[in-house]
């Protein structure tokens, strides 16, 4: 149930997106791609692990710290053992910039920033975002320099 909510939730906001911008295509695009940002960033702090790997491409990769978590069951390890390291773990994005390297690839640079009791950590990140049947998902998240 859970996984058919993600789904819907992405579905309609890509068609919010594009009757928001008509005109501008690449506009609604970026909305989009913030939007489904902020998605699993909500998925993230809710630790619903479900909905963060609607997120996910099947053979999605995550890198951080010369380590890479390929595939939604190496994903699904890695939010675990990080959720129950750190319980309390929130986090926040903020997106600098998207570049589109073709209609249905995009990549989105920002800061991520995270907050377990009185630590707080803050990475610049690159995800790289493909579109597939019309939903935006994370082919490759890139933690650029840090821990999370």
């Amino acid at each position: 149930m859970r996984a058919f909510l993600a789904t819907l939730i992405l579905t309609v906001a890509a068609a919010r997106a594009g009757a928001q911008f008509p005109n501008d295509p690449q506009r609604a695009d970026e909305k989009h791609l913030k939007d489904a940002l902020f998605g699993y960033v909500e998925a993230y702090n809710n630790h619903d692990l479900q909905t963060i790997l609607q997120y996910w491409m099947p053979d999605g990769d995550y890198v951080q710290g010369g380590q890479v978590h390929r595939g939604k069951a190496a994903l699904a390890n890695y939010y675990r053992e990080q959720w129950g390291t750190a319980p309390d773990i929130k986090a926040r994005a903020h997106v600098r910039r998207v570049r589109f390297t073709d209609n249905n690839v995009a990549e989105q640079e920002g800061v991520a920033e995270t907050f377990s009791g009185p630590t707080r950590g803050e990475n610049p990140f690159i995800a790289e975002w493909v579109r597939q049947n019309g939903v935006w998902r994370i082919q490759r998240l890139n933690m650029l320099q840090g821990q999370q």
